[in-house]
């Protein structure tokens, strides 16, 4: 059996699932549909370093994530 060069490594599908963990929690939390913590959670610095594998974000699980791009989007609205 060989796997097709499109499927996502184990790391990349733990970080895909921790997102959706972190998304689903955040819009529970916040009562926000989770489409629209979606699109805002791709788009922030908290993201991008959840898909960098050198930062070992993901390691922390979706519960830390979700507090970390809460505290990110806290301090937007401060600056």
């Amino acid at each position: 059996m060989q796997i097709k060069k499109d499927t996502p490594s184990a790391v990349e599908a733990a970080m895909e699932l921790t997102a959706v963990m972190a998304v689903s929690q955040i819009a529970q939390q916040e009562k926000k549909p989770e489409t629209e913590v979606l699109k805002s959670f791709m788009n922030s610095n908290t993201a991008k370093m959840l898909f960098d594998d050198e930062t070992k974000l993901w390691h922390n699980g979706p519960a830390y994530v979700a507090y970390e791009y809460l505290k990110e989007c806290e301090k937007r609205k401060i600056s």
